[in-house]
C-alpha cells in the first residue's frame, strides 16, 4: 500500500513542479507530405548506409521514392524499422517516430546529417537548422616552418 500512496505522491509532486506533461506524443500530421530529419548514419556491408531518421510529417514505406533536400539525389526505400533495441523491420513510420531506413545510400558520405528527405514529386520546405559540415582539418601553413613531423606532433593532417 505504501508503495501505491508514494507513486502517487511523485505523481502529483511532478504535476504540481511542472515537470508532467499529460500529452507527450510527438507533433506532426500523417496527411501532411512526408518530411524526414536524418540523424545519424552507419555502414553496413550488406545493405550499405543505414540512416536513423525521425519523421516530421506524412508515413514512410517500403517502395516509396524519397529525395535529399541538400543533394537532390534520389533513393528508393527497400526497408524501414525501429531499433528495439537492434533493428527491428515495420511496415511503415510515421509522424512522431523515430528510426531506420535503407533506401540504397552506396557511400557514408551521401548521407549528410541533418538533411530533410520528401517524397519525390512531392516537395516540401527542408527543416530548419541544417548546416553543410566544415572542414575541420588545419592547413599545411605550419609545414614551411615547422615540417611534417612537427605537424604530425601538432595533431594536424599535412598532406604534401
Amino acid at each position: 500500500m505504501s508503495d501505491l500512496y508514494s507513486q502517487q505522491y511523485v505523481i502529483e509532486y511532478l504535476r504540481t513542479q511542472s515537470l508532467f506533461v499529460s500529452n507527450c506524443s510527438p507533433q506532426g500530421s500523417q496527411g501532411k507530405p512526408l518530411r524526414i530529419l536524418l540523424v545519424d548514419s552507419w555502414y553496413d556491408n550488406y545493405v550499405g548506409v543505414v540512416a536513423l531518421v525521425r519523421v516530421f510529417d506524412g508515413t514512410l514505406s517500403k517502395g516509396q521514392q524519397i529525395v535529399s533536400a541538400h543533394t537532390g539525389r534520389k533513393y528508393e526505400v527497400s526497408g524501414v524499422g525501429v531499433m528495439h533495441p537492434s533493428q527491428f523491420s515495420v511496415e511503415r513510420l510515421v509522424a512522431g517516430q523515430v528510426g531506420y531506413v535503407i533506401c540504397g545510400m552506396k557511400k557514408s558520405s551521401e548521407a549528410h546529417i541533418g538533411d530533410t528527405f520528401y517524397l519525390h514529386g512531392k516537395e516540401v520546405e527542408p527543416l530548419p537548422g541544417f548546416e553543410e559540415l566544415k572542414s575541420m582539418v588545419g592547413d599545411c601553413s605550419c609545414l614551411a616552418y615547422i615540417g611534417v613531423r612537427g605537424c604530425i606532433s601538432l595533431g594536424q593532417r599535412c598532406i604534401q
